[in-house]
């Protein structure tokens, strides 16, 4: 449906990026203004896409790993519009980087690293805690690390935490941002150490 006058909108005005770019970001029934915003979210997801399947081969660990990206990114788009993380999206999170673990018959390492990873977090949350005298981070952030402990190793969570406090810095000093949303942060440390990056 259009936000605007509330028509239903027709498979060929949801085609990605070309039925934007057709329709000059605009509906077809009402000239309501449709954000650029949905274009970057459709060409993302069609280059991660062709990324992950550009040579053709189709395996259970592969495609647990490209969905565990696509639901961190759909927490990274709530977190992004309204600084908020929902609770049945962190699990879906949560539950497919376990799949991902499984399916590479690594559960129990994956699980242990997963917890050693939150609790590495919750002391240096504390710390910083104290330091700052107000709470660190957000409950729904150690489902994130949870979920990345399980799947990487604790030498690319810290990869990850680095890239993202960095890139968070120069965010903030770039644009004055006195409050930034951590998951799409730690989203771009993730995509970071998956294409090969390391700072450490």
């Amino acid at each position: 449906l259009c936000c605007g006058c509330e028509r239903n909108i027709a498979w060929y005005d949801l085609i990605p990026v070309i039925s934007w770019v057709v329709l000059r970001g605009k509906c077809r029934y009402c000239d309501r203004k449709v954000s650029f915003y949905y274009v970057l979210v459709e060409l993302f997801i069609g280059l991660v896409s062709y990324h992950f399947f550009k040579d053709m081969q189709f395996t259970f660990v592969l495609l647990a790993e490209y969905f565990f990206l696509l639901s961190f990114f759909l927490n990274v788009l709530t977190d992004f519009t309204n600084f908020t993380v929902y609770d049945p999206f962190l699990y879906v999170m949560v539950f497919i980087a376990g799949l991902c673990v499984l399916l590479r018959g690594e559960f129990l390492n994956g699980l242990f690293s997963g917890m050693a990873v939150v609790i590495f977090i919750v002391i240096v949350s504390y710390v910083v805690g104290l330091l700052v005298k107000k709470q660190a981070i957000g409950s729904g952030d150690y489902f994130v690390f949870f979920a990345l402990g399980m799947i990487v190793s604790l030498a690319k969570i810290l990869d990850i935490i680095l890239f993202a406090s960095l890139l968070g810095i120069i965010i903030a000093l770039i644009f004055k941002k006195k409050k930034l949303p951590f998951f799409p942060l730690l989203f771009f440390g993730y995509m970071f150490v998956l294409f090969g990056g390391a700072l450490l």
